[in-house]
C-alpha cells in the first residue's frame, strides 16, 4: 500500500496541483482547504499519515500550527513540507527547529515538490 500524505492548501487550484506532484512522488493523498480541516483529516487518518504537506497562511489556523499541536499529541511527529509565499527569517527559523520539516518558497516547481516528497519517503 502507498504512504499516506495530506496536502493542505486554501487555493483550490494551487491544492490540486500539489496533490498531483505528491501522487506523482507515489503518495496515496487526502486533502484539506484550511487548517481546521487540516487537524480533522490528520486526527481521522491517526498514525497512517506518512507526510503532511501544507501552506504557511491558511484560514482557521496556520499549518505551523497544526503541525505544533500535533507534536503535543498523538500521531506521532510526521514530517512535513510547508509552503508559503511570504518567508521571513521568523518562519525559516521556526521551520528548521522543527525536525524533518522542510520550507518551500512560492513559487516552486511542482518538480522540486515531488522530488522532495520522495526523499523524505520514498516508495
Amino acid at each position: 500500500m502507498l504512504p499516506l500524505a495530506i496536502v493542505a492548501e486554501d487555493h483550490d487550484d494551487m491544492r490540486a496541483l500539489m496533490a498531483a506532484a505528491v501522487r506523482g512522488a507515489g503518495y496515496r493523498v487526502l486533502e484539506a482547504q484550511n487548517g481546521l480541516a487540516l487537524a480533522m483529516v490528520v486526527r481521522d487518518a491517526g498514525p497512517a499519515v506518512a507526510l503532511i504537506v501544507c501552506d504557511a497562511r491558511m484560514p482557521w489556523a496556520s499549518g505551523l500550527t497544526v503541525l505544533d499541536a500535533m507534536d503535543r499529541g498523538p500521531p506521532p511527529h510526521v514530517p512535513a513540507i510547508v509552503v508559503t509565499a511570504f518567508p521571513d527569517d521568523a518562519m525559516r527559523a521556526r521551520v528548521r527547529s522543527r525536525p524533518s520539516t522542510w520550507l518551500l518558497e512560492k513559487p516552486f516547481e511542482l518538480k522540486a515538490l515531488r522530488e522532495l516528497a520522495r526523499k523524505i519517503c520514498p516508495a
